[in-house]
């Protein structure tokens, strides 16, 4: 398989709406190992001081095959809707309160919605807290998609 480059890791990683601190406590490591896989810094010989260990890429594929998941149960899930809404999560707290045990940040859910709401026309987005304050329980407006989010528990 071939190694991941520091730029794959840095365009993925921000496609997924993750900073380097969320990638790193996603897959184990400090937010500093992601920072200097993604420097492509050389050493005095030319060589990748910091290289990509091997098993990152496939542990970056699963993420990205989680996001995939969830994106494509949310872009159903709206074209189900006659008139199609999504909440999301403007804190970590918030996210953290609606899918309780998860360890996905809530700009994680951000990328997630966004990419969804390009597949469907017209989605109304509002942030969980909004949404509440309006007078919505929970239950109206929560969306939950739990196979990709139990993948990353």
């Amino acid at each position: 398989m071939e190694p991941m480059s520091a730029g794959e890791l840095r365009v993925i990683r921000q496609f997924l709406g993750l900073s380097a601190d969320q990638l790193g406590a996603l897959l184990g490591v400090a937010g500093r190992s992601v920072r200097r896989w993604e420097s492509s810094e050389r050493d005095e010989h030319g060589a990748v001081r910091w290289p990509i260990p091997d098993g990152i890429r496939q542990a970056v594929e699963r993420l990205e095959d989680a996001a995939a998941t969830e994106v494509g149960a949310m872009v159903r899930y709206l074209r189900e809707m006659p008139d199609p809404g999504i909440v999301t999560f403007r804190t970590d707290a918030e996210m953290a309160a609606a899918h309780p045990g998860t360890r996905l940040p809530a700009s994680w859910h951000r990328a997630i919605v966004g990419r969804a709401i390009q597949e469907v026309p017209a989605v109304r987005v509002a942030f969980l807290s909004d949404a509440l304050d309006a007078g919505a329980t929970v239950q109206d407006v929560l969306m939950v998609a739990e196979p990709a989010q139990a993948s990353l528990r």
